[in-house]
């Protein structure tokens, strides 16, 4: 298995090791885009002051310039996102495969608990309901993480590839 199909290719098995080592190494990519962006942004800033204050109305070719800079900076993040949920979704596919489960599960596991949240912001605080959904949230999120990141997958070939901890033996002839 390449590179390109661990952290984007959806079909397959990947074992724990994998999973985890995809998700140190996203988390320092995350790293270094923050810093990117942060340092960018402060450079278009700086970059459109003019006497400490930023471009008004009279200075339209300046505002549009500044408009022009921070809203390519904005599409960057934007495609850095969605390629990085693109990534996370075929790791986790990959993972849900090694424990032999369909793929839906995703949704549940990485959606679920936004989803939970939401409902529980919309309840009110203190109510049952509140304290239902927000523990909600909480056990989908700690049942995905097991479920992920520390139960193996299953032994031997499964309907989703053979196990990615057993290597082929070559038979020389």
């Amino acid at each position: 298995m390449g590179m390109f199909h661990l952290f984007f290719g959806f079909s397959g098995r990947i074992n724990r090791g994998k999973y985890w080592l995809t998700l140190v190494i996203w988390l320092l990519i995350w790293i270094v885009a923050i810093v990117a962006i942060l340092v960018s942004g402060f450079a278009i800033f700086d970059r459109n002051l003019k006497d400490g204050s930023l471009p008004g109305p009279e200075d339209v070719d300046a505002f549009w310039l500044m408009v022009r800079d921070y809203g390519l900076l904005s599409l960057i993040i934007l495609v850095f996102v969605i390629v990085s949920w693109v990534s996370a979704l075929a790791v986790g596919v990959k993972r849900l495969h090694d424990r032999d489960r369909s793929a839906w599960w995703i949704l549940l596991f990485y959606f679920g608990p936004t989803v939970l949240g939401a409902a529980q912001n919309s309840a009110e605080n203190g109510t049952l309901a509140s304290i239902l959904l927000g523990l909600g949230a909480v056990a989908v999120s700690i049942w995905a993480l097991v479920e992920l990141g520390y139960l193996r997958g299953t032994s031997g070939a499964n309907r989703f590839g053979p196990d990615p901890l057993k290597r082929e033996v070559a038979i020389a002839a």
